[in-house]
């Protein structure tokens, strides 16, 4: 009935079965008089109506008609500040997104990271395990970019990203930091299990061999040229929740990291040396 009196502009009525005979909800509820008034906002969209119905037949009022047009403002005021508190709040939403995640790879950045990583080591600790954190430099990433050009490395760290995420379980985490370098982290073994030492030198071992397998090449260019890419130095670390903080994890990830490259470059050299 709403719809029909707007449409056919007809906002009041104390003869409803004359002109809505056939609506069941009129015949159903035996409304005789009815009076409606559109809900609009400042634009004209139509957002509702506010409307009265009697099952007696009652003359127009000229207090009621005034006072529909005000209710219609007061509740188009209503709706209007509702959606903008809507609008507001989902546009914070993005902003918070944005600022946390890494515009090329659409992976946490370096910001987020930090956060998840804190968040990791307490429930690690919660649930007495070790929390595995890695690091991850994309060796001679300069020297891509400088020989296959700039769309080339962003196409790189792109392929990198999404093929580190494929090789995670769903819990784990993994993030840009910045540049060339990723960031994954993960729950590791219970810290109160038998032959725990061994059990950590193997989940750190099978996360390394995941991730740098990840990271190795060739990688195929939108173009079809292929960059080999020999892959990158991956250190990973078994952190003790209790006693480490976010600074400090990534601070031993990042040495980690390092003794790999240097590891790495050192074997890259005798083998140069000595083929």
């Amino acid at each position: 009935m709403c719809k029909r009196a707007i449409d056919e502009n007809r906002f009041y009525s104390d003869n409803v079965s004359e002109y809505w005979g056939d609506s069941e909800a009129a015949t159903a509820l035996g409304i005789k008089t009815y009076v409606s008034t559109p809900i609009r906002s400042k634009t004209g969209k139509l957002l509702g109506t506010v409307c009265a119905a009697s099952s007696r037949q009652i003359p127009a009022q000229p207090d009621v008609e005034a006072l529909l047009p005000v209710l219609s403002e007061l509740l188009t005021y209503a709706l209007e500040r509702e959606r903008l508190i809507d609008e507001l709040t989902e546009r914070n939403a993005e902003l918070t997104s944005l600022a946390l995640t890494d515009s090329l790879t659409g992976l946490p950045n370096h910001r987020a990271l930090q956060s998840d990583l804190e968040h990791l080591l307490a429930l690690a600790a919660r649930e007495h395990k070790y929390a595995l954190l890695s690091v991850i430099d994309l060796d001679d990433f300069k020297q891509v970019n400088d020989t296959y050009g700039h769309l080339a490395g962003d196409h790189l760290l792109k392929t990198v990203a999404e093929n580190l995420q494929n090789s995670l379980r769903s819990s784990d985490i993994v993030g840009r930091a910045g540049g060339d370098e990723f960031i994954v982290m993960a729950l590791g073994p219970a810290m109160n299990q038998n032959d725990v030492d061994n059990e950590v030198r193997l989940a750190c071992e099978a996360l390394q061999n995941r991730l740098t397998s990840a990271t190795q090449g060739p990688f195929t260019l939108e173009d079809g040229e292929r960059i080999p890419y020999p892959g990158a130095s991956v250190g990973v670390v078994a952190l003790t929740p209790d006693s480490t903080s976010v600074t400090e994890a990534l601070e031993q990830a990042d040495r980690e990291m390092y003794r790999v490259k240097h590891a790495r470059r050192d074997l890259l050299t005798g083998s140069t040396a000595n083929p």
